[in-house]
């Protein structure tokens, strides 16, 4: 939880430093839905499992380039079969997010950031790993006046060490809808 607390307040200090975006109303929030991946690596042995989870968005779009990003994700219980485990994940992250316009509604982005989280592995493999890792990610996004739709891909975890002589992994693919005020 210590770990939620540290992310949060970041993308709170993020956020309120971006007050010039907050009066040009270009805070959103949104929420999405997405596939998440855990893989698990132990001494040369790999596996993986997926889970449907969900996102909440907090953000704000700084100018037509540049925005930051909180994020709140919870990725449902992975089954990892080959480490007789499921993995349940809930993370907190803050992003820097670089957009450019492909057309008039449509743009490309890139998420450059960190994300905090506890995953609780139950199964053959027990424990909870409280870790944080620089997170990644690509998507798409297209605009219909207050409203906005993305399509992303999100490494949120990068090899973390989840205790055991176990290294996670956890990708994600989500749509998301936002809401601009």
């Amino acid at each position: 939880m210590n770990q939620w607390i540290k992310s949060l307040a970041t993308a709170m200090l993020l956020l309120s430093a971006s007050t010039g975006a907050w009066a040009q109303d270009n805070l959103y929030v949104g929420v999405g839905v997405g596939q998440f991946t855990h893989s698990a690596e132990s001494f040369g042995f790999k596996d993986s499992g997926s889970s449907t989870g969900y996102i909440i968005q907090l953000g704000s779009n700084t100018n037509e380039y540049f925005g930051v990003e909180a994020r709140l994700s919870g990725t449902g219980k992975a089954n990892v079969p080959g480490f007789g485990a499921s993995f349940d994940t809930s993370l907190a992250s803050v992003f820097l997010k670089a957009r450019a316009p492909v057309a008039d509604q449509f743009h490309v982005f890139g998420l450059l950031g960190h994300t905090s989280g506890d995953s609780k592995a139950s199964g053959l493999v027990t424990g909870t790993a409280k870790k944080g890792s620089i997170s990644y990610g690509v998507g798409t996004s297209m605009n219909m006046d207050n409203f906005s739709g993305s399509l992303e891909w999100v490494r949120y975890w990068d090899n973390v060490d989840g205790g055991s002589n176990i290294k996670i992994t956890i990708d994600g693919i989500s749509f998301n809808l936002a809401y601009t005020f």
